[in-house]
């Protein structure tokens, strides 16, 4: 797959474009994956934060993660069992 530099002047809603890194990949997954990789990521919601903090404050405060977080360990669990 390839990537590609994007013009700075592209608004943020491009598909398949992340504003972090001014990259448009193609094909849609690898998008994800590459937020997965290279950014603090939420999964569960599709949401990409600039930082590993941003993705922990986040998760510690949005009710549909807070009692399935762990704060210690900055973990994001499936259940409670």
């Amino acid at each position: 797959t390839q990537r590609t530099l994007r013009s700075e002047s592209l608004p943020s809603k491009v598909p398949n474009y992340c504003q972090y890194c001014n990259l448009h990949l193609d094909p849609p997954l690898e998008l994800q994956d590459h937020y997965k990789n290279d950014h603090a990521y939420c999964s569960s919601c599709n949401k990409v934060f600039k930082n590993d903090f941003g993705l922990h404050e986040y998760n510690r405060q949005k009710p549909k993660h807070a009692h399935l977080y762990c704060i210690m360990c900055r973990k994001l669990f499936c259940s409670l069992h």
